[in-house]
């Protein structure tokens, strides 16, 4: 399967790392320090990525990061 993205904002291009069935995205390198996330808060940071799936398929997203996990991030 082939998906085809479009990049929207300043983002690095995401890339799948070996064997993996995961492709790794990145947040958008323009958005600076544009959020200070407080305990208990809830922010929604975009991706910069826009993806065309073939029909009867889905995309699904979920966090991997060492950082996110060590200060309970979702």
């Amino acid at each position: 399967m082939n998906l085809k993205f479009t990049k929207v904002r300043d983002v690095k291009n995401p890339e799948r790392s070996g064997r993996n069935a995961g492709i790794d995205f990145f947040i958008p390198n323009d958005l600076g320090d544009l959020y200070e996330i407080k305990k208990n808060e809830a922010v929604l940071i975009p991706s910069g990525i826009k993806v065309k799936m073939p029909d009867n398929h889905c995309l699904v997203a979920f966090n991997k990061s060492g950082v996110a996990l060590r200060h309970n991030l979702i």
